[in-house]
C-alpha cells in the first residue's frame, strides 16, 4: 500500500482533517446556540464538544506512536493495518457520540475499543522496539 513513513503521513493527514471537521462543527453549533463558551446546556453542542475533545486527546498520541514504529523499522503493512483500524475506530466513535443516542451507543463503544486497541498495541510495540 504505502511505505511506513508515507502511511503515517496519510493517516495523520486524514485524522487531522477529521479533527478540523469536528472543530468546524463545534464552531457552527456555538454560533447556532449563541454560546461563546461552554455548551449552553444544549445536548447537541455538548456531544460535538466531546467528540472534538476526545479526538484531540487520542489521535495525536496514536499518530506519534505510529511515527515511532515507522522510525524503528516496523513493517509498512503493520502500520497500514493500525492506521486503517484507527481511522475506522475514530469515525465510529464520532458517529456514536454525535449521531447515536441511548445509554451506550454501539458506535462509541466499538470506536473507543478500536482506539484503545491501537493505542495499547502501538505502545507495546514502541516499548519493545525501544528496549530490544
Amino acid at each position: 500500500m504505502f511505505g511506513s513513513l508515507s502511511a503515517v503521513a496519510v493517516y495523520g493527514g486524514i485524522l487531522g482533517l477529521l479533527i478540523l471537521a469536528l472543530s468546524i462543527n463545534v464552531t457552527r453549533l456555538r454560533a447556532k446556540h449563541k454560546s461563546l463558551f461552554g455548551d449552553a446546556d444544549e445536548d447537541e453542542l455538548r456531544r460535538a464538544i466531546r467528540a472534538q475533545a476526545n479526538a484531540v486527546e487520542y489521535i495525536p498520541v496514536c499518530i506519534l506512536l505510529l511515527l515511532i514504529m515507522s522510525a524503528m523499522g516496523y513493517a509498512a503493512w503493520l502500520i497500514n493495518l493500525f492506521g486503517i483500524i484507527l481511522i475506522v475506530s475514530r469515525l465510529l466513535h464520532v458517529y456514536g457520540i454525535v449521531v447515536q443516542t441511548g445509554d451506550l451507543p454501539m458506535g462509541r463503544l466499538v470506536g473507543m475499543s478500536g482506539t484503545w486497541l491501537i493505542l495499547g498495541l502501538a505502545s507495546l510495540l514502541a516499548l519493545i522496539g525501544g528496549l530490544f
